[in-house]
């Protein structure tokens, strides 16, 4: 099918071959295409790490600085200054930790999607996903999961049945943005980047081996 695409785009095809430097034969070969993506995920993780933590710092400052210090001093009685305490500290756990992490890399992936790399990825990925039992653009799917598995759940319906079983439990193991809060705001700052990093590579150790179980099976 390929040969075939090439052949007719060749046949309807005008004017000469550029010669100036195709990004799509860097991006969609073995190689330097794995290597591309590998780094490209793992530059991802890393900057979803350090620019959430940056804006974590900055929005629990904030709400020190202008919310909870000034409400402490506004005489209210123990009960209410209770109230409003544990109110402020839940709107500053769910901005300060969650928000961060989820903006940050929601703007990587649109910025990939945009750029027409995610597709890219999913051909080159093509060979790699068939041993799991799914094809090349199941990958698409697997990467959104990383936002939410409901939406990557849903838009694996262009995918055969077999496929569709695969990819519905390989997708709820891939951590979503809840899970990546946890694992970047709490284990990255309190741990270390590398605990963080870790525990994606044995969740993806586990991805690997459950994909191959299932396509046996």
């Amino acid at each position: 099918r390929h040969n075939e695409a090439a052949s007719i785009s060749k046949s309807v095809s005008k004017g000469g071959r550029e010669k100036s430097l195709n990004i799509d034969r860097l991006l969609t070969r073995t190689f330097p295409g794995l290597p591309i993506m590998a780094a490209v995920l793992l530059s991802t993780l890393i900057f979803v790490f350090i620019a959430g933590s940056f804006l974590e710092e900055i929005i629990v400052e904030l709400f020190e600085v202008f919310l909870i210090e000034p409400m402490h001093s506004l005489g209210l009685s123990p009960f209410a200054e209770q109230i409003a305490y544990s109110l402020l500290i839940a709107l500053q756990a769910g901005l300060g930790i969650a928000f961060p992490f989820v903006f940050v890399f929601y703007i990587i992936i649109s910025f990939l999607e945009d750029t027409g790399y995610m597709t890219r990825a999913a051909f080159i990925a093509d060979r790699a996903m068939h041993k799991i039992g799914m094809h090349g653009q199941a990958l698409i799917p697997m990467v959104l999961g990383f936002g939410c598995n409901v939406p990557a759940l849903m838009s694996i319906r262009q995918l055969s049945k077999r496929e569709r079983i695969i990819a519905s439990f390989l997708i709820t193991m891939v951590p979503c943005s809840a899970r990546t809060v946890i694992i970047a705001g709490i284990v990255a700052v309190f741990v270390g980047i590398t605990a963080a990093l870790s525990i994606y590579l044995i969740v993806f150790a586990l991805i690997l081996i459950t994909g191959l179980f299932l396509t046996k099976v």
